[in-house]
């Protein structure tokens, strides 16, 4: 079971597929979901930081200096 489940972002009418089929503005090469909140991290090919929430909504973007080779979340969730 995911921690963030029953995170009323989260819990929706939307069926799996529906949120497979979302299109992202940018094309991304890395991803990453947050261990404890509803947050997906994502590194484009432009070598932009987008994170996102559960619905899709975007929550940040970060242009990176240099190139990301692995994304991973803190256990905690504080940092990426």
């Amino acid at each position: 079971m995911y921690p963030f489940a029953d995170h009323p972002r989260f819990m929706s009418r939307r069926t799996f597929d529906e949120l497979s089929a979302y299109r992202f503005e940018k094309a991304h090469k890395l991803e990453a979901w947050c261990p404890n909140s509803d947050l997906l991290a994502m590194v484009t090919e432009s070598n932009d930081l987008d994170i996102y929430r559960a619905d899709w909504s975007k929550h940040r973007s970060i242009k990176l200096e240099g190139h990301a080779l692995t994304l991973v979340w803190r256990p905690d969730g504080n940092n990426i």
